[in-house]
């Protein structure tokens, strides 16, 4: 079944269940970025609105962090994750990309359970066809369904970590890729602003190409996608179709 929606706290909108991190004490809420879902464009258009104690994690095409240094010592698990996943500074810091498991150790369980989170996800068949074109810029010869074949674990977009905990959800609003002025809409109205007040610029550049996503796919690359990504498929009923 798909997730339900239900009313919180300071009149948000949420339904159970991005590319830089976002916390906003202001407005309280927390923006879980995944990728290859209009991540970075979402998170520009919330940064202005962000106060001067929120948290804005730094990203490597422009975006400057604010408040995104923590304070040390952490728990182990905090530092064992980060050492994991880095491996380069001594210093904590939010990262774009951060797992709702680690933000909610980050930030503590108060506030992780009383701000409004959300999220955005995209049908996984259209979101590999983005994934083949950003990664294959450089070596446009290479064919979508020889990347889709040796793509390697470490490389796939799997945005489910990001946003569940113990495989469940976390968020309290994923938004759909494919419905993303609407949602836009909507959101402004639940942190209290007006919709104008959030403009989507395109962040990166966008391929050339208009083709369906299902024109690039035989029965055999949609299957492993359909094996590949079962599990956000299960949790949004997302169909091929």
């Amino acid at each position: 079944m798909k997730p339900s929606v239900t009313i919180l706290g300071q009149g948000f909108i949420t339904s159970g269940g991005a590319h830089r991190l976002i916390i906003s004490h202001e407005h309280r809420f927390i923006f879980f970025k995944t990728r290859k879902t209009a991540g970075t464009s979402i998170e520009r258009a919330l940064v202005p609105l962000c106060g001067p104690d929120d948290v804005v994690a730094a990203t490597s095409d422009g975006i400057s962090g604010r408040n995104n240094r923590l304070p040390v010592p952490l728990g182990a698990f905090a530092w064992c994750w980060r050492y994991r996943r880095i491996r380069r500074s001594p210093f904590i810091t939010y990262y774009p990309h951060e797992r709702a498991e680690l933000i909610k150790t980050l930030v503590g369980r108060r506030i992780f359970n009383s701000y409004f989170k959300f999220t955005i996800e995209r049908n996984p068949w259209d979101r590999e066809v983005s994934l083949y074109f950003w990664r294959t810029r450089k070596r446009p010869d290479t064919s979508f369904g020889d990347f889709v074949r040796t793509n390697q674990r470490k490389y796939w977009v799997d945005n489910f970590d990001i946003y569940t905990i113990k495989g469940d959800l976390a968020a309290d609003h994923v938004m759909r890729y494919e419905n993303l002025g609407d949602e836009l809409v909507s959101l402004a109205r639940i942190i209290g602003c007006a919709p104008s007040a959030i403009t989507l610029p395109h962040a990166k550049p966008r391929r050339v190409d208009k083709l369906d996503y299902r024109s690039y796919y035989d029965d055999d690359l949609r299957d492993i996608i359909a094996r590949r990504h079962h599990r956000e498929i299960g949790l949004f009923e997302y169909s091929f179709d």
